[in-house]
């Protein structure tokens, strides 16, 4: 006789019978591979939302980018426009600070003492 089988069977009689102990094994082997097939699935399914996350991002990066295109773009003649609206509005600056840089004759101005009365 052998004794692997002898191990076998005294293993069964403390497991309750073999009807026992192979149910037991089933359940055991069954449990880890579900363990194993979830951590699979995890990592499967952090795969996927990372590609659907990413897929997203890069949705509004051309979504933003389409409405941007959309935008009225402006015109040349607006630009002529506006070009010329800031030259002249320069020039009515500059012709205004030469104005009030002017000398002043003094002979023009009339002096007032602390009486109110000209001098």
């Amino acid at each position: 006789m052998s004794w692997d089988y002898s191990d076998l069977s005294h293993k069964a009689k403390q497991a309750g019978g073999p009807e026992k102990l192979v149910s037991d094994l089933e359940t055991f082997n069954y449990n880890n591979g579900m363990k194993d097939g979830k951590t699979e699935q995890a990592v499967i399914d952090l795969a996927i939302a990372g590609v659907a996350a990413g897929g997203y991002a890069l949705y509004k990066i051309i979504r933003r980018r389409i409405e941007k295109a959309k935008e009225p773009k402006i015109s040349a003649a607006q630009a002529d426009e506006s070009r010329q609206q800031i030259i002249q509005g320069i020039k009515d600056a500059e012709a205004e600070e030469a104005n009030n840089d002017a000398p002043v004759d003094e002979s023009d101005e009339t002096e007032v003492d602390d009486n109110g009365e000209m001098c």
